[in-house]
């Protein structure tokens, strides 16, 4: 597991659920692929997913959207497209969390 996508909270455990972890990414751009969210191939493997699947995208709300990957250097920066972004709601250079999506 890479250090760079996980907050460091003093005095506090948190568990991210059974089926699968979680990272944490920050919003650098709108997207303009519709219910998207593109990452780094680096980002895709910490997740275990791949391009196409479905990932749960969590700020006030959680909004499923679909993984396609992006060029960026950062592997903690993400694009999203601007519907996703707003149902979220967050805004561009806020951190949200990301998984994979439960299937039983």
């Amino acid at each position: 597991m890479r250090e760079e996508f996980y907050q460091k909270v003093e005095g506090k455990t948190y568990a991210a659920p059974q089926y699968g972890h979680e990272i944490r990414v920050k919003i650098v751009g709108d997207l303009d692929q519709k219910d998207s969210v593109a990452m780094n191939k680096e980002a895709m493997e910490e997740l275990g997913i791949m391009e196409g699947d479905t990932v749960e995208i969590y700020g006030a709300w959680i909004k499923e959207a679909k993984a396609v990957v992006s060029i960026e250097d950062d592997i903690t920066f993400i694009k999203m497209s601007k519907a996703v972004r707003e149902a979220l709601p967050c805004d561009i250079g806020q951190y949200v969390g990301i998984r994979k999506k439960y299937v039983d």
